[in-house]
C-alpha cells in the first residue's frame, strides 16, 4: 500500500464494534497507514467531509444512522474518496445495494485479513486513479471515445458511465444486439479503469462447449481427468490482478452459473479435481444478447448471479437507434479498409453513404464493418460507389435520394451540388416533420449547420411539414 504514490496513507473507520475497529487496524498497521476512527455514522460524514482521508471503511449497521445514507451522504461530499463497506448483512441484496451507493468493495464479517486487505489496496489505487480521472473528461470527441467511433448521445452516455466505472472496480452487466460493440465497452472499462496494467482476459461463453467451459474458466489439477498429465491453471486465474470478460454470459448452463456466484461471492475457485481454494483478485465484466431478467422468469438463468452481474447495467443500442454515428463510422471503417488491403482511401459517393445511413443494420457495426471491408475488395477508380454495396444496402437508396442524385447515380448529367443539397435537406426536414434536431441527426450534421443551410436556401419548415 506504500506503492500508492503517497507520502501518508490516511483511513478512517467507521463502525460501532470495537472489536472489529481493532481487528481492522491489525489488519491494516502491518500496512503502515494511519487510522483514525469513529462509531457514529454522523460523526463519519464531517470526518470524511474534510477531505483528509484515502479511505473509509465503513460498516452499515451504524447506532444512529443507516450505513448506507452515511454512504451515500459520504460520496456526495467527497465523490472521489473510495469506500470499502465491512458488514455483517451478508446478502446478495445488501451487497448490491452498497455498491450502487458508491461502495467500491463490499467486504463481509466476519472478515478474511486477506481479503480486507486487497479490497484496500485496490480502493487506493481507485484513490489514486480519482486524482486523473477529470483529464478524461475532454476525451470524448467528435471521433468518439476510447476507441469507440461516434458522437450520437448514446455513444455519450456510455462514455460518461465508463468514466464512472474507471473509479469502482464493481462487476458490470452489458447488455446490447449482436454486434453493436459490447466487447470494445468492456475493454474501454479495463483500458480507463485502475487495472489498466493488469490482464484483460476474454471468454466467449457461448464458443465453448457446456462440458468444457468449467475447465476453461477455473483449470484443472493433474489427473483430474483421463489425459491430465499436468494442471493447468483456467482463465480466471489468468485474469488475477485484471478483468475478467464474460461474453454471451446467458449461454451458461446452471452448473457453471453455480460456480460463477461462488466466484463473486468469495473471490475463490478450485479446480476441477481439486479441494484447495484459490483466492483471485478480478473484476467480472459480463455481456450477453439475450434479455437475462427474461431467461432468470423462464427459470433458464440464476437470479441470485443475475443481481450480482447487474450491479452496474449498461444497454448498447442498436445502430438503427444512434444513425448520427454510422457516416463516422463508415470513414472509419473506410480508411481502416484500405490500409489494410493496401489501397489508397477511396471517396464515398454521396448516394452511397445515403443508402448505408438509410439501412437498418441488423448485424449492427460488426455488419457495416464487413460490407465497408468487402466493398473496398477489387475496387477501381478510387470512389466508393453506390453499385460497391450488396442488393439489401442499395435497396434504401430510391426511398431517400432525391430524383435528382438518382439520376446522377444512374450516369445522366450532374445538376448543380446546391440543387442537390437543397432537396435533399427539404426531404429530410419532411420526413422528420420539420424537427431540426431529428432532421440534423439523419444528415450527420450538427443542429446549427442544418440551420443555417435552411436559411441559406430560403426553405420553408411550415411547407415542408404541411402545416398552414
Amino acid at each position: 500500500m506504500a506503492g500508492c504514490g503517497q507520502d501518508a496513507v490516511r483511513v478512517l473507520i467507521v463502525d460501532d464494534d470495537e472489536d472489529i475497529r481493532r481487528s481492522e487496524r491489525g489488519c491494516l498497521k502491518q500496512s503502515g497507514v494511519e487510522i483514525e476512527e469513529t462509531a457514529s455514522g454522523g460523526q463519519g460524514i464531517g470526518l470524511a467531509a474534510g477531505g483528509r482521508f484515502d479511505l473509509v471503511l465503513l460498516d452499515l449497521g451504524l447506532p444512529d444512522m443507516d450505513g448506507l445514507e452515511v454512504l451515500s451522504q459520504i460520496k456526495q461530499a467527497v465523490p472521489q474518496t473510495p469506500v470499502v463497506v465491512v458488514s455483517g448483512r451478508d446478502s446478495i441484496e445488501a451487497a448490491v445495494a452498497a455498491m450502487r451507493a458508491g461502495a467500491e468493495d463490499f467486504v463481509t464479517k466476519p472478515f478474511d485479513p486477506a481479503r480486507l486487505r486487497t479490497a484496500v489496496r485496490n480502493a487506493l489505487k481507485l484513490s489514486a486513479l480519482g486524482r486523473r480521472v477529470e483529464q478524461l473528461e475532454s476525451a470524448l470527441g467528435a471521433r468518439g471515445f476510447a476507441g469507440m467511433v461516434g458522437c450520437s448521445p448514446a455513444l455519450r452516455q456510455i462514455a460518461s458511465s465508463i468514466r464512472k466505472l474507471a473509479r469502482s472496480s464493481a462487476t458490470v452487466l452489458i447488455q446490447g444486439e449482436t454486434g453493436v460493440g459490447k466487447d470494445l465497452v468492456a475493454r474501454a472499462i479495463h483500458d480507463e479503469g485502475v487495472r489498466a496494467s493488469g490482464p484483460f482476459v476474454e471468454v466467449n461463453c457461448a464458443a465453448i462447449p457446456p462440458e468444457l467451459i468449467e475447465n476453461e474458466l477455473f483449470g484443472h489439477e493433474r489427473e483430474a481427468f483421463t489425459g491430465a498429465e499436468r494442471a493447468r491453471p483456467g482463465k480466471v486465474e489468468a485474469a488475477d490482478g485484471g478483468t475478467l470478460f464474460l461474453d454471451e454470459v446467458g449461454e451458461l448452463a446452471f452448473p457453471s452459473q453455480a460456480k460463477l456466484l461462488r466466484l463473486l461471492q468469495n473471490r475463490r475457485i478450485e479446480r476441477l479435481g481439486g479441494n484447495r481454494p484459490i483466492s483471485v483478485d478480478v473484476r467480472v465484466v459480463a455481456a450477453t444478447n439475450r434479455n437475462l431478467l427474461e431467461e432468470v422468469r423462464a427459470g433458464r438463468f440464476r437470479d441470485d448471479l443475475y443481481y450480482r452481474l447487474s450491479v452496474y447495467p449498461l444497454y448498447v443500442p442498436p445502430l438503427r437507434k444512434r444513425r448520427e454515428d454510422i457516416a463516422l463510422l463508415v470513414d472509419h471503417f473506410v480508411a481502416a479498409s484500405a490500409e489494410a488491403e493496401g489501397v489508397d482511401r477511396p471517396e464515398v459517393a454521396p448516394d452511397a453513404l445515403a443508402a448505408l445511413q438509410a439501412y437498418d443494420w441488423p448485424g449492427n457495426v460488426r455488419e457495416l464493418e464487413n460490407i465497408i471491408r468487402r466493398a473496398l475488395i477489387g475496387l477501381e477508380g478510387g470512389r466508393l460507389s453506390l453499385s460497391a454495396l450488396p442488393e439489401c444496402v442499395r435497396g434504401n437508396a430510391a426511398s431517400v435520394l432525391p430524383a435528382a442524385l438518382e439520376t446522377a447515380a444512374a450516369g445522366g448529367p450532374l445538376v448543380p451540388l446546391r440543387e442537390v443539397e437543397r432537396e435533399y435537406v427539404e426531404l429530410a426536414l419532411e420526413r422528420c416533420r420539420g424537427n431540426l434536431s431529428e432532421a440534423a441527426r439523419m444528415l450527420g450534421i450538427g443542429r446549427t449547420t442544418l440551420y443555417r443551410k435552411v436559411q441559406r436556401y430560403g426553405i420553408s419548415i411550415r411547407c415542408r411539414t404541411g402545416v398552414e
